[in-house]
């Protein structure tokens, strides 16, 4: 640097000692001189793109990416690689992402692969799937190995429903790389997935030709099988395959959702629970579990699979408001608030929650915050049925401003005469006027017509118990078990009967 000053010194005006010294500036970490001879060069000739160069490099060091692009974009007249990887990286920065794909195009003459895999992910970024996905193909056209790609492709094809390209694009993985059963089996999977059974059979009899013993051969063919419609067929291959391979997750998984689709609730679970030994962190696993626990009646087991569940899958808002609903059963009202406070978090937009954070938040007598849920969600859907008759249902539970009630429940009827869950509403506000008959009438109503909640047998047997007609009650509170064996409050109705 020092002997370049000394000739500069003679010779100001010469670009290439002026580039140079630029060069040793920024070398050295005097980016605003380098900065200041790079551009002392380009006044001198415009034409030199290596100082437009160095005026870029300085100015991406400087953090002054928009000021970068201009002269980088000057530079970058040569088709240097080195420019376009730094004007790209800009680009990107600045978020300017219509401007990055064409300097990716260019960029992909020098590096094909990782350029188009770059524009790929921006094509993606602009909604332009059509031409991310042919950039993917281009690069598995060079390298069918490139699972990573290929899983992006098949992301973009599915979402846009283009199965049978995603078919032939797996196809022509599988034949291009035939020791890698995996990728027929992909294959295989996507033609089940699609309905195309009986090309899915005819790749697993190919898979089945190549090794006999693949437990893939079974749980596939099992996989057919269930979607024909063959339940039975079906759980025959998938035990078959847990035979071969009783620890390979995906064999555990899939017979875990034969035993739970035949109803088999003991054996589903058990699966469920060897899928979790194998896989801790399988959400599935721990969703069946959970579920497996609620419909044997365990609560306090469901809610610590739940509790796992609702781990695992971050987003998820149905484990919280199935803990709830075991809390609301056991009567621990904050509990069941605290639940559905978390699936509030997670969906705040969910109506249903909504609702269930109202009821929530009125069992733990917060009845002004429930109040306010309701009325907003009225106000902005005044002639919604569901919300006219939740609210209220809501005030009859209080047992407050029964007129206002009655005129809600039935506005809510006139809009759906025959829902049972409305017919219980109104029986139920009768009853709590003191009007017995009138309220088993209405009750009696919503059973006939399909009410199958065991809230509501659970009212109407109250009401029989009110009325001396234990008999009726408890033929009624048997019907409701028959429902829902475990809950709670046709139990205690039952103990109320039977009496001491």
């Amino acid at each position: 640097l020092a002997l370049y000053m000394q000739v500069a010194e003679r010779d100001p005006r010469n670009s290439e000692l002026l580039i140079r010294i630029a060069s040793c500036l920024a070398g050295l970490r005097r980016l605003e001189e380098a900065l200041e001879q790079a551009r002392a060069a380009s006044a001198v000739d415009s034409t030199r793109t290596e100082a437009r160069w160095i005026e870029g490099l300085t100015l991406v060091q400087l953090g002054r990416d928009a000021e970068a692009v201009a002269s980088l974009r000057r530079a970058a007249s040569s088709g240097a690689a080195r420019t376009l990887d730094l004007l790209a990286g800009a680009l990107e920065r600045l978020g300017r992402d219509e401007e990055l794909v064409e300097v990716l195009a260019r960029l992909s003459l020098h590096y094909p692969d990782p350029a188009r895999q770059r524009r790929a992910a921006v094509l993606e970024r602009l909604g332009r799937d059509d031409e991310a996905i042919e950039q993917y193909r281009e690069i598995l056209r060079g390298d069918p190995r490139r699972d990573a790609v290929a899983e992006r492709a098949a992301r973009l094809l599915l979402a846009r429903g283009r199965h049978d390209e995603l078919i032939e694009l797996q196809r022509q993985r599988a034949e291009a790389l035939p020791e890698e059963r995996g990728l027929r089996r992909s294959l295989i999977g996507s033609l089940i997935q699609d309905g195309r059974l009986d090309e899915a059979e005819a790749e697993i009899e190919r898979q089945r030709q190549a090794d006999p013993l693949d437990p893939y051969v079974e749980l596939q063919l099992g996989m057919v099988d269930y979607r024909r419609g063959d339940l039975r067929a079906g759980m025959e291959h998938i035990d078959a395959a847990w035979r071969l391979a009783p620890d390979v997750p995906s064999v555990v998984r899939w017979r875990m959702r034969l035993q739970l689709a035949a109803g088999g609730i003991d054996s589903a679970l058990v699966s469920a629970q060897r899928l979790r030994a194998l896989r801790p962190a399988d959400v599935e696993g721990a969703r069946v579990e959970a579920l497996a626990w609620i419909e044997k009646g365990h609560p306090q087991e469901a809610l610590e699979a739940l509790g796992a569940w609702a781990e695992l899958d971050g987003r998820a808002a149905e484990p919280w408001m199935a803990a709830a609903g075991i809390h609301r059963h056991r009567r621990d009202w904050g509990a069941a608030l605290e639940a559905v406070a978390r699936a509030h978090e997670r969906a705040p937009a969910d109506t249903a929650i909504l609702l269930e954070y109202a009821v929530a938040l009125d069992a733990a007598d917060r009845r002004a915050a429930a109040d306010s849920i309701a009325a907003a969600l009225l106000a902005a859907r005044p002639d919604d049925p569901l919300l006219l008759n939740f609210y209220g249902y809501m005030l009859v539970e209080r047992e407050h401003d029964l007129d206002r009630a009655e005129d809600l429940i039935r506005r809510a009827l006139a809009r759906s005469p025959e829902e049972p869950a409305f017919l219980d509403s109104m029986g139920w506000l009768w009853y709590k006027r003191g009007r017995l008959e009138e309220a088993a009438r209405w009750l009696q109503r919503a059973i006939e017509l399909g009410g199958r909640h065991p809230e509501i047998y659970a009212h109407l047997a109250r009401v029989q118990i009110d009325m001396g007609r234990q008999t009726e009650a408890e033929r009624t509170i048997r019907l409701g078990l028959g429902i829902e064996p475990h809950d709670l409050e046709l139990r205690g109705l039952l103990e109320e009967i039977a009496g001491p």
